[in-house]
């Protein structure tokens, strides 16, 4: 089974398709999360992936400056593991490739998910407000002014996009390519 993946000692296959996947999913640069308010003139937008960060509200874009920074790590290191696992997957007889294949790809991916829990709990523990990760939900906001409470209600949707599924199917290809690495490597010692 092992040295069917590894096409003619050249190429581990699961790993290579891993690789080529996530440098499409990062030069196609589409959202992983996305949650926006519901209706004509939606109040608020936010698509958030590892290289792509856009949040606005009222029509008028977010600026906070860490953000670049964050997109920027995000960029490098979705690039970094798309080339290296392509690279890995090339050089199946060399040790170095079982270094290169790791469990980065899968690290990202759920460590996406749970930035996206983290950033909506911190954003409800500021804000006051219960935005949901998944699903439907209508947002409720009471906004103190001098002439008393001004309560909004903003309905919402928050969903994963297709772009974060293959992430995830691209990331299990590649720890199949690491798994196949390894015991090839060690097939290789014995003979």
């Amino acid at each position: 089974m092992t040295t069917k993946l590894i096409l003619g000692d050249r190429i581990n296959l699961p790993a290579f398709i891993g690789g080529i996947i996530f440098l499409y999913i990062l030069f196609r640069g589409e959202a992983w999360w996305i949650i926006k308010g519901l209706g004509e003139n939606p109040s608020f937008y936010a698509s958030v992936a590892p290289y792509n960060i856009d949040i606005t509200i009222l029509g008028k874009p977010v600026y906070v400056p860490i953000i670049e920074y964050i997109v920027l790590s995000g960029y490098i290191s979705m690039l970094w593991v798309g080339i290296s696992t392509i690279i890995a997957s090339i050089i199946p007889r060399k040790k170095l490739s079982t270094y290169l294949l790791g469990y980065k790809p899968i690290l990202m991916a759920f460590g996406f998910l749970i930035s996206i829990y983290m950033g909506v709990t911190i954003a409800e523990t500021y804000v006051g407000i219960t935005i949901p990760v998944i699903g439907e939900s209508t947002l409720y906001m009471e906004i103190d002014t001098q002439y008393g409470p001004i309560n909004v209600y903003t309905p919402s949707k928050a969903y994963f996009t297709s772009s974060y599924l293959i992430v995830l199917i691209a990331s299990i290809l590649i720890i199949i390519g690491k798994v196949i690495q390894t015991k090839y490597l060690k097939k290789m010692e014995r003979t």
